[in-house]
């Protein structure tokens, strides 16, 4: 199945490139793992339609991969991963720096939240016409194949919105970032946060420069 892919990358005429597998504990890897199937997406269509029809089961498999896929919900979705994941990533390379220090790791958090809420604000467009042209090359892929189609992005029913698009934007864009955004709060609670730097800064700095945070660190423990 691998030399199935690298050829029907050469048949498509792109650079040969990998998917990237998952890792429960490494963030790198689930970056890469869903910006090199962004990047690839059609061609994985494409090895699946072309899998051997002499396995049954494998071939049953592949076409509920194809389809799952093959909807705008998915593409859509993935982008909204892809997007978040670039900012985790970041995030979390940062913080395994060997001479990262609990200053410097707290800024870093917090302009990361900042950034992901930014986010959540400003690219649902940018994200929303990527979606748009990815899921033309997909169904550019199956024209060919009577079983399968591109699903469209469509509004639920009892929806209580206008259109699909605002759909879209509320419910899987600003709620998917949303609880990223959340989850981010949650590990790096900015109360918690300040209160760590004060009490660096009460064991490191003279008695007399440290009296706020000192105030503060017994405000907090009461």
């Amino acid at each position: 199945r691998h030399a199935l892919f690298k050829e029907t990358e050469r048949n498509r005429n792109e650079k040969e490139l990998n998917l990237k597998s998952q890792s429960k504990t490494r963030w790198a890897c689930r970056k890469e793992a869903s910006g090199s199937l962004i990047r690839r997406l059609a061609a994985t269509v494409q090895t699946l339609l072309n899998v051997d029809e002499s396995d049954p089961k494998l071939k049953a498999k592949c076409n509920g991969i194809i389809n799952n896929i093959l909807t705008f919900d998915f593409v859509f979705s993935l982008l909204v991963v892809d997007d978040v994941l670039g900012l985790i990533d970041g995030l979390s390379q940062f913080l395994q720096s060997e001479t990262l220090d609990v200053f410097a790791a707290r800024n870093s958090a917090l302009a990361v939240i900042e950034t992901m809420k930014k986010l959540q604000s400003e690219s649902f467009q940018s994200t929303w016409e990527k979606a748009e042209a990815l899921s033309l090359e997909l169904k550019a892929v199956v024209s060919s194949h009577p079983l399968f189609d591109m699903k469209e992005a469509s509004l639920p029913r009892n929806a209580a919105f206008l259109c699909a698009k605002d759909y879209y934007k509320s419910e899987l864009h600003g709620k998917g970032i949303n609880q990223a955004v959340c989850e981010l709060e949650s590990r790096f609670n900015k109360e918690h946060q300040n209160i760590i730097c004060a009490l660096t800064k009460v064991v490191m700095m003279p008695d007399a420069e440290a009296e706020t945070e000192a105030t503060e660190v017994s405000e907090f423990y009461g």
